[in-house]
């Protein structure tokens, strides 16, 4: 039996063998699939880096000097009557008005308030003392301006003439070349008047409701000869006296002006 069964098993076992052999092999390789995707775009541009922005050029504007010196700025004045020395005018029927130091209008600090009635339509304040005076002498050009900052509330016009002596030759300064600058900078136009009968166009009007400063020229051609004399005050260096004659229009009760910061300046404001 044994001798029966080993042949068939040989023969099985060569089959197997040989099918073994035979059996195709997979051969299949997997290969990558491709895509639509696209790929980067690596076209070339422009290099995009800015090129350094050169800075606008910056044309400088000249500094105009305010160059102010100050006669009167009444911060340290204690009686008006001293002070600004009003000339005693009750022969006109003139009676002195009422006159304090307050800050109520002031440009800074104390002004001059001139509280006025019927009986005070002129008043002529001189400022003589040798201390204001030097500071005029010996700063005052031709070029330059003799200012001065008023404010008029009331429902009148004020004029004011301004008069330079040396003793013996009076000027008064022509209102026509006056600038007259209110505080927000506006130069209004000048009206004058003959309000002291020493000469035309003598007279500045400050009109009613005006705050600003009032500029007089001190160059030889503003100076004319007071009263229609030959002869003028010119000479800056040898002054000796300003006098502001201040004349309300027809003043009434309630009605005031206020004077500050008189001063020789470079500039009319």
């Amino acid at each position: 039996m044994k001798r029966f069964l080993l042949p068939i098993m040989s023969i099985m076992l060569i089959m197997l063998l040989f099918s073994a052999c035979t059996k195709k092999k997979d051969t299949t390789t997997a290969t990558a699939t491709p895509t639509n995707k696209p790929l980067a775009d690596v076209t070339p541009t422009a290099n995009t880096t800015q090129a350094p922005t050169q800075a606008p050029e910056v044309t400088a504007t000249p500094t105009i000097n305010k160059l102010v010196y100050m006669i009167e700025d009444f911060d340290s004045m204690t009686d008006p009557l001293v002070g600004m020395k009003p000339a005693n005018l009750e022969n006109f029927g003139i009676l002195y008005p009422e006159m304090i130091l307050d800050t109520g209008y002031a440009e800074d600090g104390n002004a001059l308030t001139v509280k006025l009635t019927p009986a005070n339509w002129c008043q002529l304040f001189q400022i003589d003392d040798a201390q204001r005076i030097s500071v005029f002498k010996e700063n005052a050009k031709s070029e330059y301006y003799l200012r001065m900052y008023v404010a008029n509330p009331s429902q009148i016009p004020i004029l004011i003439t301004a008069i330079l002596t040396d003793g013996s030759l009076t000027s008064f300064i022509d209102a026509t070349k006056v600038i007259l600058t209110d505080i927000e900078g506006v130069v209004a136009e000048n009206e004058t008047s003959n309000a002291t009968g020493n000469g035309e166009d003598s007279a500045i009007t400050i009109p009613s409701d005006f705050t600003g400063w009032v500029a007089w020229p001190l160059n030889d051609e503003a100076l004319k000869a007071w009263g229609g004399l030959a002869v003028k005050f010119s000479n800056l260096n040898t002054l000796t006296q300003i006098s502001l004659d201040t004349r309300p229009v027809s003043p009434m009760e309630q009605d005031l002006y206020i004077l500050d910061n008189l001063c020789v300046a470079s500039t009319p404001s």
